[in-house]
């Protein structure tokens, strides 16, 4: 069975490592850099996991609140991208089940994803 994920990012860079380390471990992908297109995937198509950029705290809260409404995806992992600019206790809060740091580094972001797997 192959495990889908949904990648809500505009950063390039954060994007192509996050995509060469859920093909490494065996995970389809789809990306959207913008929430309302993220919130329409979500209600068309189930995913496994979610992973997403947190800069627009309040977007991300909000995707993250529509999809746990959604019945194919209410129990998608959820990994969300943070700064030092985040309240990381508030983004738990808010549903993620890890997080990532920014910026992305491949070997610390690989290590965060396989765990989440």
């Amino acid at each position: 069975m192959v495990l889908t994920c949904l990648v809500v990012c505009a950063e390039a860079q954060a994007l192509q490592v996050l995509d060469r380390i859920l093909r490494d471990l065996g995970m389809e992908t789809e990306h959207s850099a913008d929430f309302a297109e993220a919130d329409q995937r979500l209600h068309a198509n189930r995913f496994d996991a979610v992973i997403l950029d947190c800069a627009d705290e309040q977007g991300a809260s909000g995707l993250v609140a529509s999809l746990r409404k959604t019945s194919a995806n209410r129990t998608a992992l959820v990994v969300a991208m943070v700064d030092s600019q985040n309240n990381v206790r508030e983004v738990f809060a808010k549903g993620a089940n890890f997080v990532l740091y920014k910026p992305i580094i491949p070997e610390r972001a690989a290590t965060s994803l396989r765990a989440a797997r």
